[in-house]
């Protein structure tokens, strides 16, 4: 499937917000705390991904023995690629946040870089099993059709 049709199948599913959202107090606070988390979990990952891969030294200690200390060459790789994937969702959501709670504009250009640094750890996963982007926005679409098949009837059409 190519990238334009995907993104055109893909809307199909996607919740759309005209009235924004209305959050309580409850539902501020949460979400808030939430986001720190994700953001701070997010920078600790990129500071062990640098720190794994790139050999920059480590800001922070980690508990020991949660993960093997002998990784196979796919394990790195894949981790290499799954820590960076998440570092940029979390730059991502910075975005996001400095919207929500500072009321700044998005920056496009930063967006946009943050998407090609996930593609291009996504690029890791889709080498190593001879993935295309073609082949996994169909298999999404698929999957969503499956999941959601209402979204999908003619009537619905975009």
């Amino acid at each position: 499937m190519d990238n334009k049709t995907y993104l055109v199948e893909s809307e199909r599913t996607e919740k759309k917000f005209p009235e924004g959202i209305a959050l309580n107090t409850a539902q501020t606070n949460e979400l808030s705390e939430a986001l720190v988390q994700f953001v701070a979990a997010a920078d600790r990952l990129d500071a062990l991904k640098r720190h794994l891969i790139y050999g920059a030294p480590l800001k922070r200690k980690g508990k020991p023995g949660v993960v093997k200390s002998t990784l196979t060459q796919r394990q790195a790789e894949f981790l290499h690629a799954a820590l960076g994937i998440g570092s940029e969702a979390g730059e991502l959501l910075q975005q996001v946040i400095g919207s929500i709670l500072n009321g700044k504009d998005f920056d496009y250009i930063n967006i946009k870089e943050e998407l090609g640094d996930s593609n291009w750890y996504g690029a890791i996963y889709q080498r190593h099993y001879g993935l295309s982007d073609d082949s996994i926005n169909a298999s999404n679409i698929e999957k969503l059709r499956v999941r959601l098949p209402d979204k999908f009837k003619a009537s619905d059409a975009l």
